[in-house]
């Protein structure tokens, strides 16, 4: 198992493919952890180097006493963060639903970063309020 340090936590990384393919990060959402991407990582990793990741408070990654109120922003930092710990220069990034708005701040704060971005099944800049409730009623039943 793979992990790097960021903020004094542990978070979780997988990488598979071939070393000297593109990378390609995924960043999964907001109730789930990289997990989510099993099913697609075989058939992607024949084209790329594929890096998932399970954010602070997620999956395989350090439990955090609460949630940043920038979700996104801080977990944009923690793919940063990943990227230099692996030593890329410039990664393509898949994000879905949370994962995609990390994945566009990512691209805001860091574009000599991401070559690509694709984000998928995200609404808006700010979760609703029913959106919001569905999250928290989402982790609460993944404890």
């Amino acid at each position: 198992m793979s992990y790097f340090a960021h903020d004094d936590h542990r978070i979780f990384y997988e990488e598979s493919g071939s070393s000297s393919a593109e990378p390609l990060l995924l960043l999964h959402g907001n109730t789930v952890s990289g997990r989510f991407f099993a099913p697609a990582v075989p058939k992607l990793s024949e084209k790329y180097h594929v890096i998932t990741m399970d954010f602070l408070g997620s999956g395989r990654s350090d439990r955090i006493a609460e949630w940043p109120a920038e979700l996104w922003y801080a977990w944009a930092r923690q793919a940063e963060a990943l990227i230099h710990h692996l030593g890329y220069t410039a990664v393509h990034v898949i994000g879905c639903s949370g994962g995609a708005l990390t994945a566009i701040n990512l691209a805001l704060e860091c574009p000599n970063l991401v070559k690509t971005v694709t984000a998928d099944s995200f609404e808006g800049l700010h979760a609703n309020a029913a959106i919001t409730e569905q999250i928290r009623i989402g982790r609460s039943m993944a404890k």
